[in-house]
């Protein structure tokens, strides 16, 4: 995005989960969208960075996922014959029970260091992915900054009752849940791990990940 003249994106709900346009309230449907984009006004909002060992670096505007969140991902990507929030459902439920994995990492943000087997991270630029999962309630795309879900030491059968507290984002009390904010996070794992953001993969078999936040980059009608 360096040295890129400003440009004004336009967003339509039309994907699979619309969760960057719920994120900048434009989720009343497609004639209020239609409606925002003649009227034009705009917001600046920050966009997000990723740097792996395996690809490319790319940039996201919504939400970084780590474990089982982007194992989902892979599979909601196999169903064809849904749309919303319940292709993300089925996916959620294969994944726990057939594709369950848990690998050690270690995490960096700012001052902060932890390593356990991961669940699952999120490192979130909006406050909601999957078509409906509230996962950082308190995310804004605009505050320069980013927060984390980091969710640890969780068994498929623990992983059951905590996901629809994420759906209606009541998870953040939970104690295996690590809120946190940051500028700066590092993921690093022997085993590898799978990643997504915004719902494209970033990889498969990632070992070291650098997530960071270039504040106030891009203009979005809204």
């Amino acid at each position: 995005i360096e040295g890129v003249a400003p440009t004004t994106l336009g967003v339509l709900p039309v994907g699979s989960g619309n969760d960057f346009a719920w994120g900048m309230g434009m989720d009343k449907g497609l004639d209020d969208a239609m409606n925002r984009l003649r009227r034009g006004h705009t917001r600046t909002i920050d966009v997000g960075y990723i740097e792996t060992d395996t690809a490319p670096s790319r940039y996201f505007l919504n939400i970084v996922g780590a474990g089982f969140d982007a194992d989902v991902n892979v599979e909601a990507h196999k169903i064809k014959r849904l749309r919303g929030f319940l292709i993300y459902l089925v996916a959620v439920l294969k994944t726990l029970f057939v594709h369950y994995r848990t690998p050690q990492v270690t995490i960096r943000y700012d001052d902060e260091v932890l390593t356990f087997p991961l669940f699952m991270v999120l490192v979130a630029n909006g406050p909601r992915l999957g078509g409906g999962f509230l996962a950082a309630p308190q995310a804004s795309q605009d505050d320069g900054i980013l927060d984390l879900c980091i969710a640890h030491d969780i068994g498929r059968f623990e992983a059951l009752p905590l996901i629809p507290k994420i759906m209606k984002g009541t998870h953040m009390s939970h104690p295996k849940v690590t809120m946190a904010r940051g500028k700066h996070i590092v993921i690093e794992s022997p085993d590898g791990f799978a990643s997504e953001a915004d719902g494209e993969m970033v990889g498969y078999k990632i070992h070291q990940m650098t997530i960071g936040i270039i504040p106030q980059r891009l203009r979005v009608i809204s």
